[in-house]
């Protein structure tokens, strides 16, 4: 993923929680950590699967940066999403828990 996607990605990721946060009582944006995998799909689409889980995960804190996580349960600290950046959209974002 290069500069201007990551950013795209942010501002995609922002308005979304801006919108959620209006709705549902959930964390903003700045509340989480990040780990972006982009992919492609079969029609070459980029696409990016994001992991979110709270800044104050703890253990978590000290992996995050070197594997993957896939988290079970923690309710709305963690969640999986998949963001089209040719959309600008978000596809599909599922917090645990839900």
């Amino acid at each position: 993923m290069i500069g201007g996607e990551y950013c795209l990605l942010q501002g995609i990721l922002v308005s979304y929680f801006n919108d959620k946060k209006l709705i549902q009582d959930k964390m903003g944006y700045g509340e989480y950590r990040y780990q972006c995998i982009p992919v492609m799909d079969s029609t070459g689409k980029k696409l990016v699967v994001v992991n979110g889980f709270c800044v104050r995960s703890g253990t978590l804190m000290t992996i995050w940066k070197e594997e993957i996580l896939r988290v079970r349960d923690g309710g709305p600290c963690y969640f999986i999403g998949l963001i089209d950046l040719a959309e600008k959209k978000v596809k599909d974002l599922i917090f645990n828990a839900e």
